[in-house]
């Protein structure tokens, strides 16, 4: 087992919580400290759900939906922030780039872990 802030998805997940802060700095006032804060809020808590994924393999698979209902709150508000112009594009599509990035290396390590579930069961059916 790696050491979780070793992954490729931690580290990626950790440039995303910089430019989502960095991002949220120019946001209008009136919503700088609602969705701003609490975009903040969600993407910080995202590397939590990688360290208990890599931790407790058994649970993994969970760990990593929970990642992906929270990191889907993330992306809405990238979206809602390019589209109501609190962003520029350019920061819009770096995020996107990013969301995208982690995104495929979170559905292929929850894939990867059901194959090797369902491979356990069978294997445990036909004992």
């Amino acid at each position: 087992m790696a050491l979780s802030n070793e992954l490729p998805v931690y580290v990626e997940t950790y440039h995303y919580i910089q430019a989502v802060i960095d991002t949220q700095k120019n946001f209008p006032r009136d919503v700088k400290h609602t969705v701003g804060q609490e975009w903040i809020k969600i993407a910080i808590s995202l590397p939590t759900f990688i360290v208990k994924a890599n931790m407790f393999k058994s649970e993994r698979e969970a760990y990593l939906t929970d990642f992906i209902c929270e990191f889907e709150h993330c992306k809405l508000i990238v979206r809602l922030a390019g589209d109501n112009r609190w962003i520029s594009r350019k920061q819009q599509s770096n995020l996107m780039y990013l969301e995208a990035t982690i995104g495929k290396q979170v559905t292929a390590w929850k894939n990867a872990s059901k194959k090797k579930y369902r491979k356990r069961t069978s294997a445990d059916e036909t004992d």
